[in-house]
């Protein structure tokens, strides 16, 4: 074609790059879905207090560790900080370092759960939609999962 601009393989990358773009927003739909709770919810959590509205369930719970461990070092697994609401909606989760971390009761101070020095998780609004609950469980679950969860240290 006289006096085109384009060839056909800036043609062919332009399409490529347009349906990547166009792709994307199905990934992320799919990798939120498709997001596991694995060990944010566990048999026998270390921890487990409700609010005292029973609205809501905080939970401590290790997680595995692939590391090897000197004997005595049994409690420097990592482990999560996780709260519910009452259909099992994570509501906000915090990623612990070391269990021993978690030295100290559960507290409910206005509705918002804390662990002292370790985690503060506020509940969902009363009045948020059950879909964005859904939606923000499948969130924090990717998010923790990915390592991208507020650390305990943040809290100190």
């Amino acid at each position: 074609m006289a006096g085109s601009r384009f060839t056909g393989d800036d043609v062919r990358w332009r399409r490529a790059i347009l349906m990547g773009l166009a792709a994307s927003p199905l990934v992320v739909v799919a990798a939120l879905a498709a997001a596991p709770e694995g060990s944010l919810r566990c048999a026998e959590p270390v921890l487990r207090s409700v609010s005292p509205d029973g609205t809501h369930e905080l939970t401590v719970c290790p997680r595995r560790s692939w590391r090897f461990a000197m004997p005595g070092q049994g409690s420097d697994v990592p482990g999560w900080v996780v709260l519910r609401d009452g259909d099992g909606h994570i509501a906000g989760v915090v990623d612990v370092g070391v269990m021993l971390e978690i030295d100290q009761p559960a507290e409910w101070e206005s509705g918002v759960a804390l662990i002292p020095l370790a985690a503060r998780i506020e509940p969902f609004p009363r009045d948020l939609p059950a879909w964005r609950r859904v939606l923000d469980d499948r969130r924090r679950r990717l998010a923790a999962h990915l390592g991208l969860a507020p650390r305990s240290e943040e809290f100190r």
